[in-house]
């Protein structure tokens, strides 16, 4: 799983949005098959620096059919602010390899 966060909010934000948006994938695409517990799991954290990034990616996502949970956040009018899509096998690396990852001076 990949949870894309955006930078250009607080890094207290960033880490609670990206949870948000995990949490809203795994709500939106259920628990995982007997066999695919078996296999490790896997999260990966990138960020983007804003939600325009966030936006640009997610619909590249979208144009190759892998599916994404986007996280909304109402207070303070922040928008889509992190998504994080579903389970992947062999993941696309395509779309993810020149993000960077997320760190705490993000």
């Amino acid at each position: 799983m990949y949870v894309v966060v955006r930078a250009d909010l607080s890094l207290e934000q960033q880490a609670v949005q990206a949870c948000h948006a995990a949490f809203e994938a795994g709500s939106r695409f259920g628990p995982r098959s007997e066999a695919e517990n078996r296999e490790s799991s896997n999260l990966v954290l990138l960020r983007v620096r804003n939600q325009d990034e966030l936006f640009a990616l997610h619909l590249r996502l979208e144009d190759a059919d892998i599916q994404t949970a986007m996280f909304f956040e109402e207070d303070d009018d922040a928008g889509e602010t992190a998504f994080a899509t579903a389970p992947l096998q062999d993941a696309p690396r395509v779309f993810f390899r020149k993000l960077p990852m997320w760190t705490a001076s993000s």
